[in-house]
């Protein structure tokens, strides 16, 4: 054990500068490290909660993901971050008495210019519908993990987010 402590305090003195070297990148790196760690926690994790509101015609929507209040039904999308997608599932049931298109479309975006940053899809767009048919489906909100979007967040101070979703059988 002695010969090998002897050893590595002999490579030390013979290689003061690599060693002095190895010390300052290792600091270095862990200063860097904690300096990104802290940008993150500030910028990286930006959160904002999401609401969506349901509005049909032709179709009834229920069950699932849709939480109701004040007789409106809506989805709580939950805490958005910057470059993530969330999936919320409920079931159509069509109230029309001819077979039509399923439609989704979007309005009243509040922040109105946060639907740049966002797009909504679904796994029905153009199936057909029959009288009293039912089926489940699937919206998709995603994030945008643009710059511009935590920038336009953060200059904006959006804290949270509304949009209307219009589902139809035409």
């Amino acid at each position: 054990m002695k010969r090998v402590f002897a050893s590595i305090v002999e490579f030390a003195r013979r290689s003061k500068k690599i060693v002095l070297l190895v010390v300052i990148v290792s600091l270095a790196t862990l200063l860097v490290s904690t300096l990104v760690a802290i940008f993150m926690e500030r910028n990286g994790n930006l959160r904002v909660p999401s609401i969506g509101t349901i509005h049909t015609f032709n179709v009834e929507a229920y069950g699932g993901d849709i939480l109701y209040e004040n007789g409106y039904g809506y989805v709580d999308w939950g805490i958005m971050l910057p470059g993530g997608s969330v999936n919320r599932s409920f079931y159509l049931r069509s109230i029309s008495n001819v077979e039509g298109m399923l439609n989704l479309s979007t309005t009243n975006w509040n922040p109105q210019a946060i639907s740049q940053y966002l797009s909504l899809s679904w796994d029905r767009e153009g199936a057909s519908m029959r009288p009293q048919e039912e089926t489940n489906i699937t919206l998709t909100l995603v994030v945008s993990s643009s710059r511009s979007f935590v920038d336009y967040v953060l200059a904006n101070n959006v804290t949270e987010f509304s949009l209307d979703i219009h589902i139809k059988v035409v």
